[in-house]
């Protein structure tokens, strides 16, 4: 008798292993955004630029210049009407998607600037820096960010869907949640090895991390490991639940995009396309598909099983 789950999990790993190339960067490319609608996907690179492609076309709609360091994160604002970089030479920029123009460069960062963040209503962005800290912008007041303490270098800053609590994480493994509000510390978790990718899920009750030992899973309100979670352990560079929180994709530094079961850590698929480590993940809003990023300039688009 034919297994009838085995045979559709087999044809959606074949079709996810089909994936859409999507080409025109000049180096790595570094990190990914996908609007909230769906309609664009943003992708910064090494080459200094953002390119916004249209999801349905996968044409450039247009190239953002300006940036003279590597662009290490995007994330769009809920609205889509903005987007935000981190860059590695101390800079967040915003920018008006609909007239493809900047509109301001957020000062006092000290030190190259990783993972950045919005806050659901717009009025906070936050970033992860290398000088020990993140920070934290309140848009409307202006001035100085506030300063979120670290002992090592920030790679990641994630906002809950709620806007309720900020986790970052640094090279010591350390992933601290923050009031996204006021800055305050709340709690902290502690993961094996650097702690280079962070990810909630989108109902808040999940937060995913991952680095050189493997990907662990939180419940970020109590502050504790999530019992019977137990992934592939290769070093994971990006993460993202799709939006049932069922599937959690991961970026890998050994070239694979990993298709994990979001409660047990199963491998559903595990994909090499990339030729190169793969830098960076997006799935779209409906979550029928993942966007990879990787260093070798090329990203790809992939049905997700």
């Amino acid at each position: 008798m034919v297994d009838m789950r085995a045979l559709l999990l087999f044809a959606f790993a074949l079709f996810a292993q089909d994936s859409a190339v999507l080409k025109g960067h000049t180096r790595d490319v570094d990190s990914l955004a996908i609007s909230p609608d769906g309609a664009i996907l943003a992708s910064g690179s090494t080459d200094l630029n953002i390119r916004l492609w249209d999801t349905k076309t996968r044409q450039t709609m247009a190239t953002l210049a300006g940036h003279d360091g590597q662009i290490r994160s995007l994330v769009f604002s809920a609205d889509g009407k903005t987007l935000v970089s981190g860059v590695m030479c101390k800079k967040v920029k915003i920018w008006d998607v609909q007239n493809k123009k900047e509109i301001r460069t957020l000062e006092g960062a000290e030190a190259s600037v990783g993972g950045v963040a919005i806050s659901p209503d717009g009025k906070r962005v936050y970033a992860a820096t290398k000088d020990n800290c993140a920070l934290m912008w309140d848009l409307g007041k202006g001035g100085a960010p506030i300063k979120l303490a670290h002992n090592w270098a920030v790679h990641q800053a994630v906002v809950s869907p709620d806007g309720k609590l900020l986790a970052t994480s640094d090279d010591d493994g350390n992933i601290k949640i923050w009031d996204g509000l006021t800055g305050k510390p709340v709690r902290a978790m502690q993961q094996k090895g650097i702690a280079k990718a962070l990810a909630f899920s989108k109902d808040g009750t999940r937060l995913a991390s991952g680095g050189p030992e493997g990907i662990f899973l939180w419940d970020p309100v109590a502050g504790q490991a999530v019992a019977g979670f137990e992934a592939e352990k290769l070093e994971i560079n990006a993460l993202a639940f799709t939006p049932d929180g069922n599937t959690l994709v991961a970026g890998t530094q050994e070239n694979f995009v990993l298709f994990l079961d979001a409660k047990s850590g199963a491998t559903k698929l595990k994909a090499e396309k990339h030729e190169r480590p793969v830098t960076s993940v997006a799935i779209s809003p409906d979550g029928k598909a993942a966007y990879t990023g990787s260093m070798d300039m090329t990203i790809r688009v992939w049905g997700i099983p």
